[in-house]
């Protein structure tokens, strides 16, 4: 996934996920992803149910610039579930 920057700003990226998930996002664009680079991680059980998710990181953005994006989930028991959701934090 290669989410588009629409403006250079603060973006926040929060996970939910019903076990553990991390979450990767090639800052330095070179196309992997490398040391530094995991922006969340949250490798535990969580609770499925929650509204809240899970864990969220910020971080600044170059406008117009493409970011590819790789989410890692594991399922311990029952049924799957992974929501990652980003958004640009106007006015930052």
């Amino acid at each position: 996934m290669q989410p588009s920057t629409a403006g250079t700003n603060a973006y926040t990226f929060d996970i939910q996920a019903s076990d553990g998930a991390r979450v990767y996002l090639d800052l330095d664009q070179s196309g992997g992803f490398g040391a530094g680079e995991t922006v969340i991680d949250a490798w535990t059980p969580a609770d499925a149910a929650a509204t809240t998710p899970a864990a969220s990181a910020t971080y600044n953005l170059i406008g117009g610039q493409r970011y590819k994006i790789a989410v890692e989930y594991y399922e311990g028991t029952g049924n799957a579930l992974v929501k990652l959701r980003w958004k640009v934090n106007a006015g930052t």
